[in-house]
């Protein structure tokens, strides 16, 4: 753990050393373990995705706007009880699919 010595000027009369550790490490160390809960919430996330997927695939077809895709996927997501999406969607078709986190999705896929 790195740990860096910090000199505090209070006022005239008070000055103090206080060591500061970078909590990182740490940090990461704890998000590698889940709880049962923690991990429940991840499995029925992820089943929310993969239907919402599913629901843009079949709705995807040459003509149809990036928007259009983008607002089926969110519409599925909240319908099945989601308050909110974890994530903007990337939606994208043609050359722009290869553009990362592309979040532009005013385009019409061909």
């Amino acid at each position: 753990m790195v740990c860096v010595r910090v000199h505090l000027y209070v006022c005239a009369y008070v000055c103090a050393y206080v060591d500061v550790y970078n909590p990182s490490q740490s940090v990461a160390q704890l998000r590698l373990v889940k709880s049962k809960s923690e991990l429940d919430l991840l499995r029925h996330a992820g089943k929310l995705a993969s239907h919402a997927f599913r629901a843009v695939m079949a709705h995807s077809h040459p003509g149809v706007g990036e928007a259009q895709l983008e607002s089926v996927f969110e519409h599925s997501i909240k319908m099945a009880g989601a308050q909110w999406l974890s994530f903007p969607p990337v939606v994208a078709g043609g050359d722009r699919a290869n553009t990362l986190h592309y979040i532009v999705n005013n385009r019409t896929v061909k």
